[in-house]
């Protein structure tokens, strides 16, 4: 219970710093969640624990931004580019950050939580599917449409034009 536990929270704080919270934000949001789930460990389904804590620290997230006003957005995660080792190079890296926020910009939330998830925590989709307390066929569906819609957005913007 332990180990679930630590992983849990280690997931959550990382999913957390990824779409904009600060590390001690993250660290207590994650701490009231694993409390609001002790609250209700007894009453609740260990199959849907997952999927619950993770929803309730992504709404405590949200109720955060909300009171102190702040947008919330997903940070593009900017090591997953080439590294820099000539002028050009790093022109055209910096280049392709923009492009690729940009095209991240244009997705819902839920669109670049899915894709983080996949991608950036490298989750497969059956686990994907139990955070976000759907079915497996359904996180792929979400997933080929985030994905249209991103390389949509970011083949739009090759010439840099709409």
């Amino acid at each position: 219970m332990d180990a679930w536990i630590e992983n849990m929270s280690r997931l959550l704080l990382r999913h957390l710093v990824k779409i904009g919270a600060n590390r001690d934000d993250a660290q207590e949001i994650v701490q009231e969640a694993l409390y609001k789930w002790f609250v209700h460990v007894e009453t609740m389904d260990g199959e849907y624990a997952p999927a619950w804590l993770f929803r309730v620290a992504i709404n405590l997230y949200y109720d955060l931004c909300r009171k102190n006003k702040r947008r919330v957005s997903v940070t593009w995660d900017e090591n997953l580019l080439p590294d820099e080792n000539t002028p050009e190079t790093a022109w055209l890296s910096q280049e392709e950050r923009n492009r690729a926020r940009k095209a991240m910009e244009t997705l819902s939330i839920t669109q670049q939580h899915l894709l983080i998830l996949k991608y950036g925590e490298k989750l497969s989709t059956v686990k994907i599917a139990a955070l976000m307390g759907y079915p497996p066929t359904t996180i792929s569906t979400y997933l080929y449409r985030a994905r249209m819609k991103y390389r949509a957005a970011y083949e739009e913007d090759d010439d840099g034009h709409p």
